[in-house]
């Protein structure tokens, strides 16, 4: 007589996550925001060592220095640890193959290739509609030393991005298509204003330059040109993309290479 096999207890394992491709990776917003987090902290640590310069919609520095009373040591430590959990999550990230660290390196490749284009771009357009530079750079720009042009320039990268793409740009659209549907007329909108106030936001009283018309409107061109990236390649994207640019621009002038 026999007697029927027992049942297999074992479950057949769960199938690997698919992994995504660069350009998914790169543009998913969990990842993106770990991208970013690391250059957040560089610029963070990189102003303790400045000339007092510091990012003019940097809204974090003051009120961290308030909140540990000016320790320097708990200002470090707040951002290491910031840092630290960033590494941490990436890694978990890649372990669920929901992330590989060979995206952030394609992120930092096709940031500096968009960088070296997007500034002559935006002088073709201005040249297309009949404006002509009238200005240089800035004395504040000039008097930059190498540490202070590249710390700023991490910081404009972040901060302006976080500020004028993310919350001007992304809110307002999402504020409209809370009470109306979706279209492409109020993401325009939106791309125009928060590109217009981006560049106004660099003179005075806000900023430290000058006005003239050729910088304003070149200003504005790269701020549509950074809120395309953002909207179509992701914030990490626009994020790297801005930094190297103003470093391409900023640590020549600082060392006195015009």
């Amino acid at each position: 007589m026999t007697t029927p096999a027992a049942p297999d207890s074992r479950q057949p394992a769960a199938p690997a996550p698919a992994r995504r491709g660069y350009l998914a990776q790169s543009n998913d917003a969990h990842n993106s925001v770990l991208m970013v987090l690391p250059l957040f902290v560089v610029y963070q640590i990189g102003i303790l060592l400045t000339d007092g310069w510091m990012n003019g919609v940097d809204f974090v520095t003051s009120r961290l220095m308030q909140a540990v009373g000016g320790d320097i040591l708990w200002y470090l430590g707040i951002n290491v640890v910031v840092l630290l959990c960033a590494l941490v999550f990436l890694k978990l990230q890649a372990s669920r193959a929901r992330f590989r660290p060979s995206v952030l390196v394609g992120v930092l490749v096709e940031s500096t290739l968009y960088a070296f284009v997007m500034g002559r771009l935006a002088v073709l357009v201005l040249l297309q509609v009949g404006l002509r530079p009238t200005a240089g750079p800035t004395v504040a720009e000039d008097s930059m030393g190498l540490l202070d042009a590249v710390v700023l320039s991490i910081g404009a990268g972040t901060y302006e991005e976080l500020v004028f793409r993310v919350g001007l740009l992304w809110g307002s659209y999402r504020l409209w298509t809370t009470f109306r549907p979706p279209s492409l007329l109020p993401f325009v909108v939106a791309l125009v204003v928060s590109s217009l106030v981006f560049s106004g936001i660099h003179y005075a009283p806000f900023g430290m330059d000058d006005f003239n018309l050729w910088s304003f409107f070149f200003r504005a061109v790269l701020g549509v040109m950074f809120g395309l990236l953002f909207w179509f390649r992701g914030f990490a994207v626009a994020v790297y993309t801005h930094a190297i640019y103003d470093i391409v621009i900023l640590v020549p002038r600082s060392l006195g290479l015009g």
